[in-house]
């Protein structure tokens, strides 16, 4: 199990969201529009301490895991893609960019206005 989230000071990890886009398609039996899925928006369970701050439980979430069946997943998207278009499989995967974006509030406050700070990044693939 492993979870690799990136700090930012003074704020926790409340959610993050997958989401994959690809490029269009152009093969020699059909083409496929350019287009995006956003497959997950993983919020974490929020709780309190015994002073009210709100805290964050990440146990239920293994991002290395769910990564690794995202890629098998994009893996077999892009076989049919691949197959549907006449292109080959390599050339489908290279137009998928997976984003991460990590939301991030501030710590301490129990039903007030929060502060969001999103974060993104590019997950690797193929």
């Amino acid at each position: 199990m492993g979870n690799n989230f990136p700090v930012m000071p003074e704020l926790q990890l409340c959610a993050v969201e997958y989401a994959v886009s690809f490029v269009s398609l152009n093969g020699q039996f059909n083409s496929i529009p350019a287009g995006s899925l956003g497959l997950v928006n993983f919020g974490f369970q929020r709780g309190t301490d015994a002073d009210g701050t709100i805290l964050f439980d990440y146990s239920a979430f293994d991002q290395d895991t769910y990564e690794a069946s995202l890629r098998g997943l994009l893996n077999q998207l892009s076989a049919v893609m691949a197959g549907n278009v006449g292109l080959p499989v390599a050339n489908v995967r290279a137009g998928i960019t997976v984003t991460r974006n990590w939301f991030f509030y501030t710590a301490g406050q129990l039903d007030g206005a929060y502060m969001a700070c999103p974060m993104t990044d590019q997950m690797l693939y193929p």
